[in-house]
């Protein structure tokens, strides 16, 4: 049974218990009664319900305290044509090329860079604008990205928390790691648009918007992205 469930159980069972008492505190005719006997009755029936209502209240914190709302679970990125799309990018970046064994990607997706005039020109931008569109819809939620990364070099994904206490020794060695953002499709999925980059400690790093379409089953990367970030 879950937390509501429980919660509404013991409600039930605490009002069946009040009523089913009081009718019987109750049931003496008036002339069973003396005044010196009516008094203790009331006097009864108030330290029954006070008696009553604190077990209640006792039960539902009980309830409440053994079931706390868990937060919101971070969801999984599980898009098969953007693994196809980070696959094809990710030789191109920065941390990949220093990474001497193991590459090492970060497991949240970016979300921070917003498509803008400077990066991308008015044609480009009115020809990819619903993969922009679905972009900028992606990018308001968080994901965990998954290991179904095709490429050569041994991989790890990182969590952020862990990446942001990595000194510079640990980036040294690893090269770095690379982040990118969930990826924006227009409706057919023949067009996409995702932001990538590496962070490759100090003043090392560079990022980018990407621009994609699908000719023949495979996605290819295209040209209309005038800027890049690079540190």
């Amino acid at each position: 049974m879950g937390p509501e469930g429980s919660f509404y159980g013991v409600q039930r069972i605490a009002l069946a218990t009040l009523l089913l008492f009081l009718p019987l505190q109750a049931s003496p005719t008036p002339s069973m009664i003396s005044p010196t006997h009516e008094g203790d009755i009331v006097g009864s029936q108030g330290r029954l319900i006070r008696a009553l209502s604190s077990a209640l209240i006792v039960s539902v914190i009980g309830v409440v305290t053994a079931n706390p709302q868990e937060p919101s679970a971070v969801p999984p990125y599980e898009e098969p044509d953007a693994y196809q799309i980070y696959s094809l990018l990710l030789p191109k970046q920065q941390s990949y090329g220093f990474a001497k064994g193991t590459l090492r990607i970060q497991e949240e997706t970016e979300s921070n860079a917003a498509v803008d005039e400077a990066c991308l020109s008015r044609d480009v931008a009115k020809q990819f604008k619903d993969a922009i569109s679905d972009y900028e819809r992606s990018r308001t939620t968080t994901y965990l990205l998954k290991r179904h990364f095709q490429i050569e070099k041994p991989y790890e994904v990182v969590n952020k928390e862990t990446l942001t206490h990595w000194d510079d020794n640990r980036y040294r060695q690893s090269g770095g790691y690379v982040f990118m953002s969930a990826v924006g499709f227009n409706k057919k999925k023949t067009q996409a648009i995702v932001y990538m980059g590496s962070i490759c400690g100090g003043l090392c790093g560079s990022s980018s918007f990407h621009l994609l379409e699908k000719v023949n089953g495979q996605w290819k990367q295209v040209p209309g992205v005038k800027c890049v970030t690079v540190s």
